[in-house]
């Protein structure tokens, strides 16, 4: 039950992390090609504070697996 835990965590990080990777490729080469201006973009807000307001739980989850270890 507690690698599975982990796996999940671990699975939901690397998709947050990801996500915010694509978005800031796509808006830099959007602003490299010069298609647009860098301005607030409100997906990559959400992501940002999604994983702002998930992370506190998902290390304190991965630090009691930690101490169980």
């Amino acid at each position: 039950m507690r690698e599975a835990r982990e796996k999940t965590t671990l699975r939901i990080i690397a998709v947050s992390f990801f996500a915010l990777a694509a978005h800031v490729s796509i808006d830099a080469v959007r602003a490299l090609a010069g298609s647009g201006e860098a301005d607030r973009s409100m997906p990559g807000i959400v992501i940002a504070a999604l994983s702002l307001a998930i992370m506190p739980f998902l290390s304190a989850a991965q630090h009691r697996a930690g101490r169980e270890l």
